[in-house]
């Protein structure tokens, strides 16, 4: 039963970062574990678990675009043997696709999308590219070279996927009375610190990714918080604001 139940699971939230090879071997087993839910004998405890968890976005829910399964396959493929792959690529500013031969280095999974980062011909710079935006892709020979002292951890922790430049800032905000009591469970980073002030405020300061991602995270508290600094992104909210003053009156 927990063999049957963990495949279920993984068929179901990992089905998009398994490699496609993988996923066409473990078939027979997903087959084989959901008949061994279903024959369970009553109380069903494998199959009422699956109804009784779930995984949620924290954010609004959007349908995720359709992917071209030949192209995720070959992305699959590429990815661990290691070598390159020559795609056409469909920018949304642009009316035909345009071809690329890229290294590619790692799969993305944020929300609905699946981004693919990777090198663009033998820059050293990495990219990251919509999966559903590659119109094909066709696996070379060409053994994949990875940038110089590549950590996918330490990038995810630069903040590059939440479409930012990868620069750190210190970040310092007073929450009113009721909006950033969850920081206490869920910090914002391993430096934060918070200091209870009058009123129920709560003053808050901690190291984080300068990400347009940020940005969108405190206007969706509204007035429930004010940015002290750095100055910058105090300014840019600011300006935010109006526009969103003037669409409103």
């Amino acid at each position: 039963m927990p063999e049957a139940l963990t495949l279920a699971m993984a068929e179901q939230y990992l089905h998009d970062l398994l490699p496609i090879p993988m996923l066409n071997q473990l078939q027979p087993h997903f087959k084989a574990a959901r008949k061994r839910l279903d024959v369970e004998p009553r109380p069903n405890r494998g199959r009422s678990w699956l109804a009784k968890v779930i995984s949620v976005p924290p954010n609004q829910p959007l349908l995720p675009p359709k992917i071209d399964f030949d192209v995720q396959a070959v992305i699959s493929e590429a990815l661990m043997q290691e070598r390159q792959i020559n795609i056409k690529y469909h920018r949304r500013e642009e009316k035909n696709p345009v071809e690329y031969r890229i290294h590619p280095l790692a799969l993305i999974q944020r929300g609905p999308m699946l981004y693919l980062y990777c090198r663009f011909f033998d820059y050293e710079d990495a990219r990251t590219l919509a999966v559903n935006r590659i119109v094909s892709a066709r696996l070379l020979e060409d053994r994949v070279e990875y940038p110089t002292g590549f950590s996918l951890d330490q990038i995810a922790d630069s903040g590059v996927w939440g479409f930012g430049s990868g620069k750190k800032i210190k970040l310092e905000v007073i929450f009113q009375e009721g909006y950033g009591e969850h920081l206490y469970e869920t910090p914002l980073s391993k430096d934060q610190v918070i200091a209870e002030l009058a009123d129920g405020q709560l003053q808050v300061s901690a190291t984080v990714a300068d990400t347009p991602q940020l940005q969108w995270w405190l206007l969706g508290f509204g007035g429930g918080v004010e940015v002290i600094g750095p100055k910058e992104v105090r300014k840019s909210l600011v300006e935010t604001a109006q526009e969103l003053a003037l669409i409103y009156q």
